[in-house]
Order: structure tokens, then sequence, then C-alpha cells
């Protein structure tokens, strides 16, 4: 596939040779991931189901029935899978390399059950596999490939004088926006209105002001999700017709409740693509043909896919103004989609947080990928300074490493002790509510992917949480790999017995909680083999997985591993230097040593 994009002849659509080798630049990225994307796929499905299952990539006896609208209901009795929202599967019965089975999308997920979504062609096509359902089957990790509706509407891009003369220059550093002072006051003034901080004024301001783009950069915490929202109820009330985009449709239906909220109903607001995930004041329609906004005139806001702006749900429609979600997630080229229905650009995210999953490029070229960081430190974008999440004692040491020293506590989160109902005594330093940042130390050796002593120590703390009082929907685990997250939950259904409230408590990977916050999180920190975290330092040492995980934490933050890890010794300077980091955080922290267990 690489070898025809190269050959594809941008110069024949756009005739300026830089934009033309841009474009080639992103069209060949864009193929390269599609290839890889298909061959791991691949290796995957040719794997013994066993083998599939261990790594996440399958899910066995799982029971599916008929709901309506394309929708199934698959359930399950345990899932150790990596699949999540929006993921696609193959519904099949275990043998995906010779049958991959019906595709399928993620729409929810809840205890112990998904909420699958196939289209009305699966549906079609597959109707006798769907209409019996009896026996039990199997998901597998789908594959679905749209790299050719990228690559062409790339194409289109640089076909297009505007996407020549407004969105090429901008993404390639050509131009830069101009900010309509008086507009941008009058924000303002709204915003102090609204009660909003200093900094969440200034970025209303930029993003109502901007005649092309602004960026809001949204620390944990800082309220992003608000100021997005008052940003567009701001623009819908003064006649604007907006669209809101991001990589999911969680995050979608997430952006579009918020704006909704903020309404007022003065303009509509509905959803084009997906499914309805019952919000009555967010409709969802199949396209914006088929809606009751075709023919409404003013201001109104429309959520979608990218996909879903490229597809044709769309129409003709040009938007005044197009807002990006969780932009820092969202690579260049899936941006693109999305741009070229709009005159202006937004995009809110967070490039310090987890960058776009890209399997052919190192961590440090996917932060660059997203389009939030490929546009950031341009001199049009805005960061917001206070945190409602984090006390100072959380606050302080991600402000220093990520932030600049910028990130600061509201005064509503200024006094946040944890209280409990019963005191602890099992673990009772380390659970001793008046440190809110503990490093739990072990110290056990040569564990990579699993650590069933520090899995132990980490089930009896999430016990001895749920004894003193404490919620268990206010408690998460964060591993950092899958293995560590089984064995975290095996040790606690023997420690535990109420099974609703072992499943209320998150315990899983880091991607599973961005977004998220909790009273009480605790990272495993899993890895005491120092020269295999050394090969693994791009993954294990990220610094955005590093931020993320130890931001989702209201009240108290405990750290659990061995010091063993940070012997680790990277090949690069830049590798190492996030081995420092997390030596950094963890002597900042208050150190605890803990017993090490017997486990079986």
């Amino acid at each position: 596939m690489t070898e025809i994009v190269a050959n594809y002849g941008e110069e024949d659509f756009c005739p300026d040779p830089k934009m033309a080798a841009y474009l080639r630049a992103l069209r060949n990225q864009v193929a390269e991931e599609a290839e890889e994307a298909l061959r791991s796929v691949r290796r995957d499905w040719k794997k013994p189901l066993e083998e599939r299952i261990e790594a996440g990539v399958a899910l066995e006896n799982v029971t599916c029935r008929r709901l309506e609208s394309g929708l199934f209901e698959a359930t399950f009795e345990r899932n150790h899978s990596r699949f999540r929202e929006g993921d696609l599967v193959q519904i099949g019965f275990g043998n995906p390399a010779t049958d991959p089975g019906v595709p399928a999308f993620i729409e929810r997920e809840d205890d112990g059950r998904f909420l699958l979504f196939v289209g009305e062609r699966e549906r079609q096509s597959r109707a006798q596999e769907l209409e019996d359902l009896s026996q039990p089957r199997v998901l597998d990790i789908g594959h679905l490939d749209l790299s050719l509706t990228v690559m062409e509407a790339l194409t289109e891009l640089g076909a297009s004088r505007e996407g020549r003369e407004r969105v090429l220059p901008l993404l390639m550093g050509k131009s830069k926006p101009k900010l309509d002072m008086k507009r941008a006051m009058e924000a303002e003034a709204m915003g102090e209105g609204l009660g909003l901080n200093w900094s969440q004024c200034e970025a209303v301001a930029q993003c109502y002001g901007t005649n092309l783009c602004a960026l809001v950069q949204g620390p944990p915490g800082t309220g992003k999700t608000r100021v997005l929202a008052e940003t567009v109820a701001m623009l819908a009330r003064s006649g604007e017709r907006v669209l809101v985009t991001s990589l999911t449709h969680r995050a979608i239906h997430n952006a579009l409740d918020a704006v909704a909220r903020a309404s007022r109903r003065d303009f509509p607001v509905a959803k084009i693509g997906g499914q309805d995930l019952s919000n009555p004041d967010v409709p969802v329609y199949d396209s914006l043909r088929g809606s009751p906004f075709r023919h409404h005139k003013g201001g109104a806001v429309v959520g979608a896919t990218p996909f879903a702006a490229a597809s044709g749900r769309l129409g003709k429609e040009v938007f005044d103004t197009v807002v990006f979600d969780e932009a820092s997630q969202v690579t260049v080229s899936l941006a693109v989609l999305a741009m070229r229905k709009g005159r202006r650009y937004l995009f809110f995210g967070d490039h310090k947080q987890l960058p776009p999953v890209m399997t052919t490029l190192s961590t440090s070229d996917a932060r660059l990928s997203s389009i939030f960081g490929a546009l950031t430190g341009r001199g049009f974008d805005t960061l917001l300074s206070e945190t409602y999440r984090l006390p100072p004692s959380l606050s302080h040491w991600p402000s220093l490493a990520f932030y600049g020293g910028e990130l600061e506590s509201h005064e509503s989160a200024l006094q946040r002790p944890l209280a409990y109902a019963t005191p602890p005594v099992a673990h009772a330093q380390a659970l001793d509510p008046a440190l809110p940042r503990v490093f739990a130390e072990l110290t056990h050796f040569q564990s990579r992917t699993r650590s069933d002593p520090e899995a132990l120590v980490v089930a009896q703390m999430v016990a001895e949480l749920l004894r003193c009082g404490i919620a268990a929907g206010e408690i998460a685990v964060i591993a950092p790999f899958r293995a560590q997250g089984r064995a975290i939950r095996l040790q606690l259904e023997g420690l535990v017995t109420d099974s609703v409230k072992r499943r209320q408590v998150v315990i899983d990977t880091v991607e599973r909680m961005q977004g998220q916050e909790r009273d009480v999180v605790i990272v495993s920190l899993t890895a005491s083999d120092p020269v295999w975290a050394a090969r693994l330092a791009e993954f294990y040492f990220q610094p955005e997985r590093l931020n993320v995980s130890i931001t989702r934490a209201r009240r108290k933050l405990i750290l659990v591993g061995s010091p063993r890890v940070l012997e680790a010794l990277p090949k690069t300077p830049e590798l190492q230097a996030t081995v420092e980091l997390l030596r950094s955080l963890l002597a900042d922290s208050v150190r605890v040593k803990v017993a090490l267990p017997e486990t079986d």
C-alpha cells in the first residue's frame, strides 16, 4: 500500500510542491499504520485461543442476545480482555483466521456485559449467524481499514482552494490566527458572569475571538469540558453552526451532554451517527438529512466523529466552527476529515497526557502526530491553570514535572482530607489519611508483567479501604500490564466476598482511567527486573502514562512497587530521563516499607 501511495502523485492535485510533499508524508504514515495494524491482527488471529485470551485480544464463553436496531447484548462471567468502548470486535466461534465472524462495535461497557452494535450490511449478510445465538460465542479483536477514506480526504484537501489557503498553511506553520479583540472581550465578560476562573475566561476569549484557530490545554481537573461547553454555547447563541468531534462516540456524547446543560435550550444539540446512549437532551440521528436540523436556521450544535464527517452523514453542510475534544489523541490525518467541514478550528486537549496510539512511531514522534501536539507552542494556545481535583499535596509534583510550575490547586481543593468511618488496621501507615501521597516499598525482584506478592498487597489495601468505609466506586487501581490487573482482581476475590463491590472498584490500565477521577488511587508499578524494564522503557516509563496515572486521585495516591525498577538503564538519554522522572516522584513521596507477603 505504501508504494501505491508514494506514487499517487499529489502534485496532480496540489500544485504547491511543499504542500504536496507534506500531504505525501501524511498519506504514507496512514498507509504504514494501516499495514502494521493488519499484520498485527492477523498474527493475533493465528494464535491459539488460550494465548489470545491471555494477551487480552479474545474473550470466551460470551452469551449474546438481540435487542433492537442492530444492538446486541454480550454477557460474560469475567472480562480480562483489553476491549473497551469504541473497539471493533468479531463475534465468532474462536477461529478468526478462517472465519473472522461478525464485526461489531462496543457501544457501551457495563459490569459483566458489552452493548454491541452490528451495522446494517453485516446484519443482512450474516443474518443466519445472528439469528441463532444459542451457543456461547468468542469475541476476538476486529479489524476495519479506513485508511483509504483518510488518504482520499488528504488528496481532496490539497486539491481544494480552502485546503491550500486555510487548512494546510495552518498545519504547516505558514499562517497564524488573528484575534478580534472586541469579540474576545465580550467572551471574557460572559465567562466572568458564568463564574469561570481567570484562565478559563482567557481560554473562552481566545476561542471566541479567533478568526482561524485556538488551542486550550486542559491539565487534569482544570474544567476543560466546561470551558468547551460554555464556548460552544456562546458560539451557537451568536448564530453559529458548530460541529463537535472527537476520536470516540463516548467522548462526543460527554462533550454534547455538557453543551446541552450549558445551552439552557437556546439552541438545538444533536448527535449524528452511532447509537442513542439514553440522553433525552441529545437526540441521535443516522444523518443530518434525516434530522429535524436539516432546515433549522440559526445557531445549532452537531456532534459526529471525523469518519462520520467524511462519510456523507453530514451532507454538504459547512460549519462555522469545528471543535475537537481530546485533541491530543486525534492524529493530524484524522483531524483533516473534520477540518474540511469548517472555517475555524478549536482544539481542546493536553499533550502531556496520553498521545495517539501509533504502532509505527516512537512515543516522541507519536506526540507530534496528534493535531494538538502539532499545533501547540505556536502562540495561540491557552493553559487552564487551576485544578479543582488535586489538592496542593497532589498537584505540586505534576505541576513542576509537566506544566512548568503553572498548575495550581483551586481553593475548593485545598481542604480535602480522606475520611474513614473506621480507622485502618492493615497497612495503616500506607493508608494514613494524613499522608496524601505514599510510596509503599516492596522488596521483590525480577518481576516483569506480573508480581503476585505486589498484587496481594494492593488487594489487601483495597479490602481495607472498603472495610474502613470508602465507597467501592471511589477506589481505582492502575497497573501497567493487564496481567497484573488480573492478578490483583484474583487476589481481591479471596478477600472481598461482595461481588458487586469488587466490580465497582476499577482495576485496569491507565488508558481506561484517562478522563476519570477517584478519591483513592493505587498505582501498582509491578516490574522489578531492571534489564527487562530498560528494554521496555519507552512504554513503561512513558511520562504521559505516569502523568495520567498519578493525577486521577482527589484525596490519596498510593504508589506500590519495588525500587529495583529504578536501576533500569535505557540506551538513550531521553529514555534515561524518563527513569529519573519516576525516581523524582518516588523521592518526593512519603516512603513506607511493606513486608513482602507469602503467596501461593
